[in-house]
C-alpha cells in the first residue's frame, strides 16, 4: 500500500504510515502483489517479511549463549533461590530493554537482522517487552507447544508475540535503484 502523503509504499496490514504517521482510508494497490511486506529507505532499500521459527530459534540460542555465562555465576556463587530471581531478573532486562530499544531485538536477532515491532510495525515500548518476556514462559512451559503456533499463524506469531500484540520480522536486503522507485506506475 501506498501513502498518499509521502508516497512509500508500506504493509497494508498497518493502520498508519510508518514513515509519517498519516493514516490512510483508501487501498491502493500493492506492486507485483507482495502481498504483507513493507518498504523502509535508510542507506539500502530493504524489504520485510515475517520471521521463520528456524530463524528465530537460532536468535534464541545465541542469547542463550550469551545469558548463560552470567547465569551460571549466579548460580554457582549464590544460594538456589536468590539465584532462580536474579536469573529472571537478568533475562527481564536483556531482553525488555533490547527490544524496546532503537535496536529492537536482541543481540541474537540483531545478528540475524530480526526486529520486534508491534502490530502496525513501531518500536514497541519496555512494557510491551515485559510483557512479551513474562509470557515466553507459557511457550515453554508448554514444551514448546507455543511455538507450533508460528506454523498456523498468518503473522508466524508465537503465543507470547499474540499475547503482547507484537511480531518479528525479517530483513531482507533487496537491492533497488532508488530513481526506477515512483508511485506513478501502480495508480
Amino acid at each position: 500500500m501506498y501513502c498518499s502523503k509521502c508516497g512509500r509504499s508500506y504493509q497494508a496490514d498497518f493502520k498508519v504510515c510508518p514513515y509519517c504517521n498519516k493514516k490512510e482510508s483508501i487501498v491502493k494497490p500493492v506492486r507485483d502483489n507482495f502481498g504483507n511486506y513493507r518498504e523502509r529507505t535508510c542507506f539500502k532499500f530493504f524489504k520485510y517479511k515475517y520471521a521463520d521459527f528456524p530463524l528465530r530459534a537460532a536468535a534464541m540460542m545465541i542469547d542463550m549463549i550469551i545469558l548463560a555465562i552470567p547465569i551460571s555465576l549466579l548460580f554457582y556463587y549464590t544460594p538456589k533461590k536468590l539465584g532462580i530471581i536474579l536469573s529472571v531478573l537478568i533475562g527481564w532486562t536483556y531482553y525488555a530493554l533490547l527490544e524496546s530499544s532503537i535496536l529492537q531485538g536482541t543481540i541474537g536477532k540483531f545478528a540475524l537482522k530480526l526486529e520486534v515491532t508491534d502490530l502496525e510495525g513501531q518500536r514497541i515500548s519496555l512494557f510491551q517487552a515485559s510483557k512479551r518476556y513474562f509470557a515466553h514462559y507459557l511457550s515453554l512451559l508448554t514444551l514448546g507447544a507455543g511455538f507450533l503456533i508460528l506454523a498456523l499463524n498468518d503473522k508466524k506469531q508465537a503465543i507470547h508475540d499474540l499475547l503482547s500484540d507484537c511480531m518479528v520480522l525479517d530483513a531482507v536486503q533487496q537491492e533497488k535503484n532508488v530513481a526506477s522507485y515512483s508511485t506513478e506506475d501502480w495508480e
